[in-house]
């Protein structure tokens, strides 16, 4: 075949796939989930419309400019040569997707003691029961770690239950040294609620659904509300209400934790009654861990705290997993102080585990306590021309003793986090800001895959703790192809999340233990501009994969580059242009870069884009300014901006 007959049938192809492609359209505000989503007239409103919908390859779900949505995004996968696309249509700001609840009306409060004040509780009704317990009392048990003991099914006095005993449990038992496991679930509705009884000597504190298989992924966890008062037979009953992912529709388990709940020599009895839909009221549960309060749309912010005892100062807030509510210290109602109060719940707003052949693209992700995108097995999909802002802060795990022998909080949250396998995946021209932990982030740490042809480019960074982490601490697993090359990142550390912190951390790059095979990797045509603590930071000596040049830097206060080197050399640099040419020397990193401070647009619009004719214009690699190109601030979309590229 011929040049002229490859094109001739690729254009075919072409043709045939746009011919079948299918157009869907949301509109939040006059839509209808009634009609048929295939034009502006016809949209859809809801975003559980949206993510029921079967897109294929080449198909496109359009979303009105100006509106607002919450809750997951469910991305459905596209083909090699036909990705599916997710955008934006209309006039005015992009289309909203936010991870939060609204508190905004003052009766959403009220004053539980002086200064204290808590959201209302919302309720809802239990639906249709979706497993019963004979569904769900398939139990087995897992002791590790020195923890022993057995599990069985027991009957007494005509009453059949489970019963586990832990025989021995020694003093550094962690969480998932005991685990219990129920029986396999699928189709688990976006709301559940499992009904429980226990009794003994330890009971459960919280439940999840879990894949009963690796890689073990969660899709839901709340906590286990016990009551008080026990029946005759010694039995209290407990409830939880859990939040499914979007793509929970696989198979799961009913799993608890007990390990440093057990006791040695005690035993815990446990019945599940079974598992309901549950339809939530107008208002919403909040249902999850508030990993961020935002007050006023990001004009101010809680303090977390982790009992009601810590609220000592104005906007201290605790979430109170049990009852489901958030108090805060403040002195009036926070409806009444600021024009608007978010919760940002603990979840991903747009999943992209094992999805590929996916694009992104003009869509504004926010308040999160979680992720704004995330997970394993992405391949080929990218995102471009989003702006990501005010995400991270939940609870991801308690660390069985801290410094003062108390379990620990550990609370994580990322703007977009590949997690390992990754690959062929991009993110372009998006603005980050406000981030617990990075704003992009590829990450693994038992796969035995890895990453390849991971690009971060043209996309602008300020206000975020890292601007790029970046780690592989699996031996058997790879690196290859990571490239993160003309971006712009200024003031990172000076965050929301950098004083609440248990290890404030400010840095443009943090690039924590490597142990996995490292091969191409860039750090190239970068702007890196202020930190709170360092300007990058390696724990790996890995420079011999990394091309590390043609960065403009500037660090006039704080460390410009720390390596802990746990493997390989060491070294530190302080500010200014005399400790760059050290580093510059002793490292052989940025043997083209410029030390300088940079000239930008306008930094009070966010505009980052160096001024003609100063340090760092027209001196990249190829010959274009360093930094984002072309990138405009916070008073421009940049979907509408001509790219340089």
């Amino acid at each position: 075949m011929n040049l002229s007959e490859r094109l001739a049938g690729a254009m075919i192809m072409a043709w045939a796939v746009g011919a079948s492609a299918t157009t869907y359209y949301v509109d939040s505000r006059e839509g209808d989930d009634a009609r048929d989503g295939l034009s502006p007239a016809t949209a859809w409103q809801s975003l559980n419309k949206a993510n029921k919908a079967s897109l294929k390859g080449g198909d496109r779900m359009l979303f009105r400019r100006g509106g607002l949505w919450r809750g997951e995004l469910d991305l459905k996968s596209g083909e090699a040569n036909a990705r599916t696309y997710y955008g934006a249509y209309g006039t005015g700001p992009k289309p909203q997707f936010l991870g939060s609840v609204e508190r905004n009306r003052p009766d959403d409060w009220f004053e539980v003691s002086p200064g204290i004040w808590s959201t209302r509780l919302e309720k809802g009704a239990a639906g249709d029961q979706v497993a019963s317990r004979e569904a769900v009392a398939k139990w087995s048990a897992s002791f590790q770690n020195g923890v022993k003991g057995m599990c069985r099914t027991v009957t007494e006095k005509g009453e059949t239950f489970l019963r586990v005993t832990c025989s021995e449990k020694p003093a550094d038992a962690r969480a998932t040294s005991l685990q219990l496991w129920g029986g396999a679930l699928t189709g688990l509705p976006p709301s559940l609620l499992l009904r429980f009884r226990v009794r003994g000597d330890f009971v459960p504190a919280r439940v999840d659904a879990l894949m009963p298989h690796p890689p073990y992924a969660r899709s839901a966890e709340a906590a286990l509300k016990v009551d008080e008062k026990p029946d005759a037979a010694g039995w209290r009953t407990a409830q939880a209400l859990l939040f499914c992912n979007a793509d929970a529709m696989g198979e799961s388990a009913i799993h608890f934790n007990l390990g440093m709940l057990a006791k040695a020599n005690g035993h815990l009895d446990l019945v599940c009654d079974g598992a309901w839909r549950f339809v939530p009221n107008e208002r919403g549960v909040i249902g999850r861990d508030v990993g961020i309060l935002i007050f006023g749309d990001g004009t101010a912010w809680g303090v977390k705290k982790w009992s009601a005892a810590e609220l000592k100062d104005d906007r201290d807030y605790w979430y109170d997993e049990k009852n489901d509510r958030v108090l805060v210290k403040m002195g009036g109602n926070p409806a009444r102080l600021y024009s608007s109060v978010e919760l940002a719940k603990t979840m991903v707003v747009i999943p992209h585990r094992n999805k590929h052949d996916v694009t992104v693209e003009a869509f504004t992700v926010r308040y999160t306590g979680g992720f704004a995108f995330g997970g394993g097995g992405a391949q080929r999909v990218t995102v471009k021309n989003c702006d990501i802002n005010f995400v991270g802060g939940g609870l991801q795990y308690w660390k069985p003793l801290g410094p003062d022998g108390q379990p620990r909080p550990v609370r994580y949250g990322n703007g977009i986090e590949y997690w390992s396998p990754a690959s062929d995946c991009r993110v372009e021209r998006c603005r980050f800001w406000q981030i617990y932990d990075a704003a992009v982030t590829p990450q693994q740490s038992t796969s035995t895959n890895g990453f390849d042809n991971i690009v971060f480019t043209d996309n602008v960074f300020w206000q975020c703790e890292y601007s790029y982490e970046y780690w592989n601490h699996a031996t058997n697993s790879h690196s290859r192809g990571v490239h993160f090359v003309h971006n712009t990142s200024v003031d990172a550390g000076d965050c929301w999340s950098h004083s609440q912190r248990p290890n404030p951390n400010g840095a443009h790059l943090m690039s924590y233990r490597h142990v996995g095979e490292m091969a191409n990797q860039t750090i190239r045509d970068n702007v890196f501009a202020r930190s709170t603590d360092r300007g990058f930071r390696f724990f790996t000596d890995w420079r011999s994969a990394l091309d590390m040049d043609y960065n403009l830097h500037y660090e006039p206060v704080n460390t410009l580059s720390e390596s802990h080197a746990r493997q390989g050399k060491a070294w530190k640099f302080g500010s200014g242009p005399e400790e760059f040419a050290r580093y510059q020397k002793a490292t052989g990193l940025d043997a083209h870069s410029i030390y300088a401070l940079p000239q930008f647009v306008d930094p009070a619009k966010r505009d980052y884009r160096l001024k003609p004719g100063t340090p760092g214009a027209g001196a990249a690699s190829d010959g274009t300014d360093m930094g984002a190109r072309n990138m405009p601030g916070l008073d421009q979309d940049q979907s509408t901006c001509q790219s340089q590229l």
